[in-house]
């Protein structure tokens, strides 16, 4: 309570160019979050929807088909670019460093020719 009356107090002695510096901070903030937030959100519904259980297991498993495939590709090609914003905004690149790992990883199996994660083949090997 004495917390929210001296923050309070401290908002009433804001002027018009402080209180307007404040609500545009606020607004890049919440903008920055959106921009993050709802493809983040989007990209978790459509894993669900090709019967993945969370977003963690689509990201794990080495992509199968030509559709996988095309999908490693464009979550390392959507790393890359939001590793290069990261350059003009710092905090950026921690966002973009998610996908650019597991999409890398993808086509690096891909590209090597490796078939399943590693706990699939040991599972394979000891049947």
């Amino acid at each position: 309570m004495l917390c929210n009356m001296v923050l309070l107090a401290g908002l009433t002695n804001l002027t018009a160019g402080d209180l307007l510096k404040l609500l545009s901070g606020l607004l890049v903030i919440v903008v920055l979050l959106g921009f993050f937030l709802v493809p983040l959100l989007i990209w978790r519904r459509r894993v669900r929807r090709r019967g993945y259980s969370g977003l963690m297991v689509y990201l794990r498993e080495l992509p199968q088909t030509e559709e996988g495939r095309l999908d490693a590709v464009e979550l390392t090609l959507k790393g890359v670019v939001i590793c290069i914003l990261g350059l003009l905004f710092p905090p950026i690149i921690v966002f973009g460093v998610v996908p650019l790992y597991y999409g890398g990883r993808k086509l690096a199996a891909i590209t090597l020719g490796i078939e399943g994660t590693e706990e699939e083949r040991q599972d394979g090997k000891s049947q």
